[in-house]
């Protein structure tokens, strides 16, 4: 996968030992990484904002057999329920299967860990099959592993029990930067931990055996399956503030963190045991139905080659005509740029793609490509649009074309603005991602080397933003200016 900072690394065949507490005997496990299909492979490109997982990476520690036992204590702040032992008071956590102890935090109505699981069982794996890894990060689970791992009492939350969290600290599109840890993010990309929750950038397992992603990703799977052989999971990126949801093949390695059971009781109420949630709550996939844009009724008086009536844009410069749509407050072509000019591209040089397409620009060509009357939108322009179709939750499904996106990811074009899947020109010369990805820039920078733009994903409801190096070749849609 051709994708920022995407490097991927291969995995051979390795044979760990885990060491089984409590009785001093070894057990030998071999694990087979096998070589990606081509399908798997094309999978695995697809989903990319995979990074190079930085030191090479073993399996791990500690397999215990697993007991349980139920203990009546005296303590109505803790409670001890099936190999497992929850103390209120202290925020802990003890796995009795195998003794380890994990920080919990209390948000809203939940209980969750504030670490990821560590408990080792078959078909989970330590990041780059790096025992210290699993020290640091916690195991990756296969989902199969997932659904079974969480110690009695407690369970691998489902897609309503992530989106209550989600709700309770702010909503999706800060999510990001309120849950992720202090330290430990790609290029100092570090949030604030609001809730204490410290989600660390553990990276993923392919399900060929290849690692990826620490230091710039965390995945965690949720319980909810998309089919037999998908299922869903969430997931934070150095770059954003959002939390995004997305679904994967089972055999992928992702983290875990367990959610105490609604009806245990004894949750920790107090102020000091507590996490206080955000002011602002919000909706996490906001979806309602606004229906389909009307035109605007009169033509335009401003000489910028806009016909209302007719909906179209005619560029004087070369005499290109695109088709417009009004939604909310706005106007945008509907169609993507084609206009030539230094710094623009064909998708793999072949101009046939630029007729259907348009043109794949570098951020500095974009920002002076939209004829007069229309310019490039900034990130506050983008925000406009995607409340005004319902939420970036929905944004992907709504605003994608009905035809041409890979796997039938195809969206309802429900507006009319008929996003392609154009892919991208690497800051190296490459292209990628035709018929999976849309990207398209925002006027906004980061800073003097990096602007932020937005994804529209072949198998994703949502629009997703990021920054990247200006030196990216990326779809523009022009907005007509306000006045």
């Amino acid at each position: 996968m051709k994708n920022e900072h995407v490097i991927l690394k291969s995995a051979s065949s390795r044979i760990t030992l885990s060491v089984a507490k409590g009785l001093a005997f070894l057990f030998a496990l071999m694990l087979s990484l096998t070589a990606c299909s081509d399908y798997e492979a094309d999978y695995e490109d697809m989903y990319g904002y995979l990074v190079e997982g930085g030191t090479d990476v073993a399996l791990s520690s500690s397999l215990s057999s697993s007991w349980s036992r139920e203990e009546a204590i005296g303590s109505s702040s803790s409670s001890i329920k099936d190999g497992s032992k929850y103390d209120a008071s202290a925020n802990t956590l003890t796995d009795l299967r195998d003794g380890q102890v994990y920080k919990t935090v209390t948000i809203g109505t939940q209980t969750w860990m504030a670490e990821n699981l560590n408990y080792s069982t078959s078909g989970s794996y330590c990041y780059g099959n790096n025992a210290s890894n699993c020290d640091k990060y916690g195991r990756l689970y296969v989902w199969s592993a997932a659904m079974n791992a969480c110690p009695s009492g407690w369970h691998l939350p489902d897609d309503d029990e992530w989106n209550t969290l989600w709700t309770a600290v702010g909503g999706t599109g800060t999510a990001g930067t309120k849950l992720k840890s202090k330290s430990g993010w790609y290029n100092s990309r570090n949030e604030t931990d609001s809730f204490g929750f410290a989600v660390l950038p553990a990276g993923c397992r392919y399900g060929g055996g290849y690692f990826g992603g620490e230091g710039d990703y965390a995945y965690f799977w949720s319980s909810t399956e998309n089919s037999s052989s998908y299922a869903y999971y969430w997931d934070f990126y150095s770059n954003n503030d959002f939390v995004y949801r997305n679904f994967s093949n089972k055999n992928y390695g992702f983290s875990v963190r367990c959610l105490r059971d609604s009806d245990e009781g004894g949750e920790a109420t107090s102020s000091s045991s507590q996490a206080q949630p955000s002011s602002s709550s919000s909706t996490v996939i906001p979806d309602p139905d606004r229906g389909s844009s009307s035109s605007v009724a009169s033509s335009s008086s401003v000489n910028d080659g806009y016909d209302a009536v007719a909906q179209t844009l005619t560029d004087s410069r070369d005499g290109q005509t695109y088709k417009t749509v009004t939604i909310g407050t706005q106007t945008w072509m509907a169609e993507n740029l084609n206009y030539s000019t230094s710094g623009s591209y064909c998708y793999g040089d072949n101009a046939s793609n630029c007729d259907t397409y348009g043109r794949l620009y570098v951020w500095s060509a974009a920002m002076n490509a939209c004829p007069s009357g229309w310019h490039l939108p900034d990130d506050d322009e983008w925000n406009t649009l995607w409340t005004a179709v319902g939420g970036t939750g929905t944004a992907g499904t709504k605003l994608k074309s009905k035809s041409g996106w890979y796997n039938n990811g195809n969206g309802t074009d429900s507006f009319g603005f008929a996003v392609l899947p154009a892919g991208e020109r690497l800051d190296i010369g490459d292209f990628d991602d035709e018929g999976s990805n849309a990207y398209f820039w925002s006027s906004t920078e980061d800073d003097s080397n990096d602007a932020y733009r937005r994804l529209f994903y072949y198998s994703s409801d949502y629009v997703l933003r990021g920054y990247v190096s200006k030196d990216y070749g990326f779809s523009v849609r022009c907005l007509r200016d306000s006045n």
